[in-house]
C-alpha cells in the first residue's frame, strides 16, 4: 500500500507525480491524496486490514517504492 514514513517523503511524492497530474496536489483537489493523508498511519492498527487493501489500490507500492497513483492523468494540477 502507499505509505508515507514523514512530511518530506509525501512532498517528494507530491512532486514526482500529483504536480503533474490534472486532479493536483491538495487535499480538495484529489480525494485519492486526501484519503492517503488521513489514513496513512491508521493503515497498520489492528483491525484495519481493508484500510491498507484500499490504500494499495489507489498507491501501489513495490518493494519501499510508493508507485504511481491509480487515478494519475497527465495535465497540470
Amino acid at each position: 500500500m502507499g505509505y508515507f514514513a514523514n512530511s518530506t517523503e509525501g512532498v517528494i511524492y507530491q512532486n514526482r507525480f500529483c504536480s503533474r497530474c490534472r486532479h493536483g496536489c491538495d487535499e480538495e483537489g484529489c480525494m485519492i491524496w486526501s484519503i492517503h493523508i488521513t489514513y496513512n498511519y491508521s493503515q497498520f492498527h489492528e483491525g484495519l486490514e481493508e484500510v491498507q487493501k484500499i490504500l494499495d489500490a489507489l498507491i501501489p507500492r513495490e518493494g519501499i517504492e510508493n508507485k504511481e497513483c491509480t487515478m494519475f492523468t497527465p495535465g497540470e494540477g
